[in-house]
């Protein structure tokens, strides 16, 4: 019941640190899925908080991708589940947090109303509803028999060298 956070969620009310319910491998089991939700929030963060907080697995490591400075703790982004929420139902709501100077967690603030910043768990919903439409369409493409092998498979049968399978005989009693 209670994932591992990645230092991506921060839960006040786990007894566990450093794991959570509302952890986000408990939300996305698949790692593509969680990997589309932290794109989302890293977008929503940069349109809202502008591009100077980060969240993402590049802030575990203190670095953001493609640069080799240490990206300041103080714009290192943690989402922080709101209080009352199940994980079974319903639409879980996180506030974007990252510590201040004093190294206390604050929300991040809107840069245009100044206030915090929520992210619904459905953030990334469409992406992930796309993702498994053409994950399915592949599947069913990779599955089906390509017009040349059909004809192949035709030329053999009317040609003898393919056998059609056994059916049962009506006369078979």
């Amino acid at each position: 019941m209670f994932g591992p956070t990645d230092g991506l969620v921060t839960d006040p009310m786990s007894p566990i640190g450093g794991q959570s319910m509302h952890s986000l491998d408990n939300h996305f089991p698949d790692p593509a899925n969680k990997g589309l939700f932290i794109a989302k929030v890293q977008e929503l963060l940069a349109k809202e908080a502008g591009n100077d907080f980060i969240f993402s697995q590049y802030a575990l490591s203190g670095l953001i991708e493609g640069e080799d400075r240490p990206y300041p703790k103080e714009k290192t982004v943690t989402i922080v589940p709101m209080t009352g929420q199940s994980i079974v139902g319903g639409n879980t709501l996180f506030m974007a947090a990252a510590p201040n100077k004093y190294g206390e967690l604050v929300p991040v603030p809107n840069k245009v109303t100044g206030a915090p910043i929520i992210i619904p768990i459905s953030i990334a919903n469409q992406e992930i509803q796309a993702r498994a439409e053409r994950l399915e369409e592949e599947e069913i493409l990779a599955n089906q028999a390509s017009e040349a092998a059909i004809a192949k498979r035709m030329r053999e049968m009317q040609a003898g060298e393919l056998e059609r399978p056994d059916f049962p005989s009506e006369d078979a009693s």
